[in-house]
């Protein structure tokens, strides 16, 4: 872990000595330009993805899965992952100590939370967990469990390999805080939210101390 911050460090060295237009390094503060505008700050309800606004959540936010550098899906909040043999129970087991931006610490209910408002509504990542459209769309998703402080079990109607794949852009957010979330983001991730101009397209993020990773 040691040798992959140093190696971090480097690249951003590197990045602002040689791309001084895009990057500055002033004081304790890092500026960096993104190639696009900043749609929206809002973790899960976009009405359409894009680049820099992910880019941005993954700053602020964690998810239950991710990909790995060898390109498997593994768990980022969970710390174990398992699958029924039927194929229709996936069990997520949440890391122990990890506090959201104002020091709670996450719980099962708030995942259920997340995912029953992400699996009812119709943010564009929430089509993902959909087959068919109008009178045919019907979901993959039966039910979403919380069966203790620790776990979350996501029941399918039918055996589906997308699950794992359409559940790593969804930002994990405390229970019952979707309404908030779309001004004042707040989240698990490495940096909280301090500021956002729209206008100007400046956001300014903090390191979060308690960061669990």
């Amino acid at each position: 872990m040691q040798t992959n911050r140093v190696g971090f460090l480097l690249l951003l060295f590197l990045a602002t000595a040689l791309m001084p237009a895009a990057c500055t390094l002033r004081s304790n503060t890092f500026v960096i330009a993104l190639g696009d505008n900043i749609r929206t700050i809002d973790p899960i309800g976009s009405p359409s993805v894009d680049a820099a606004s992910e880019r941005v959540r993954t700053l602020m936010f964690n998810s239950l899965v991710r990909k790995n550098e060898k390109f498997d899906y593994v768990g980022e909040l969970a710390s174990n992952i398992t699958r029924s043999d039927d194929g229709l129970a996936y069990t997520f087991t949440l890391r122990d100590g990890v506090k959201f931006h104002d020091g709670r610490l996450l719980t099962s209910a708030d995942a259920k939370y997340t995912l029953d408002t992400v699996f009812s509504s119709n943010f564009a990542k929430s089509a993902s967990f959909y087959e068919g459209s109008g009178a045919n769309k019907k979901s993959y998703i039966k039910t979403v469990e919380a069966t203790d402080d620790k776990t979350v079990v996501v029941t399918l109607i039918k055996p589906w390999v997308g699950l794992l794949s359409n559940l790593v852009p969804v930002a994990i957010i405390r229970k019952d805080s979707y309404a908030s979330q779309k001004d004042h983001p707040l989240g698990t991730g490495p940096f909280k939210f301090v500021h956002y101009d729209s206008s100007q397209q400046v956001l300014d993020l903090e390191a979060f101390s308690d960061y669990w990773e």
